[in-house]
C-alpha cells in the first residue's frame, strides 16, 4: 500500500505540463491585445487565474493521499485499502452463495 503513495506519477509529465502553461501564459497578452486593447487588463488575470487553478488541481488529483506536501488531500490511504478489501471479500462471499445455491439446484 505504501508503493502507491511513494510512486507518484513520472516528474517529467508536470514539469512538461509547467514548461507549456509558462509559454501559454507568457504569450497569451500578446494575442489578447490585439482583440481587447485595453481590456486585456482584464481578461488577462482572470484567465490566469483560471488556469494556474487548473494546474494545481491537477497536480494535487495526481497524489491524492495526505502527506508533508499535499496537505490538502485528506484521503487516508490505510482506511481506503481496508475499505477496498472488505468491498472485495462482500462482493467474493456473495459470489459463493450464489454459486452454492446454484450448484445445490442441480
Amino acid at each position: 500500500v505504501e508503493n502507491c503513495r511513494r510512486l507518484g506519477p513520472p516528474r517529467l509529465y508536470s514539469d512538461h505540463l509547467q514548461v507549456c502553461m509558462v509559454l501559454y501564459l507568457a504569450l497569451l497578452p500578446l494575442v489578447l491585445y490585439p482583440l481587447y486593447g485595453w481590456g486585456t487588463l482584464i481578461y488577462y488575470p482572470v484567465i490566469m487565474y483560471v488556469t494556474l487553478g487548473l494546474y494545481m488541481i491537477s497536480e494535487a488529483i495526481q497524489e491524492p493521499f495526505a502527506d508533508a506536501n499535499n496537505p490538502y488531500m485528506d484521503l487516508d490511504l490505510m482506511a481506503w485499502a481496508h475499505q477496498t478489501c472488505r468491498e472485495v471479500d462482500g462482493r467474493f462471499d456473495m459470489f459463493i452463495r450464489e454459486f452454492r445455491s446454484l450448484r445445490q439446484r442441480f
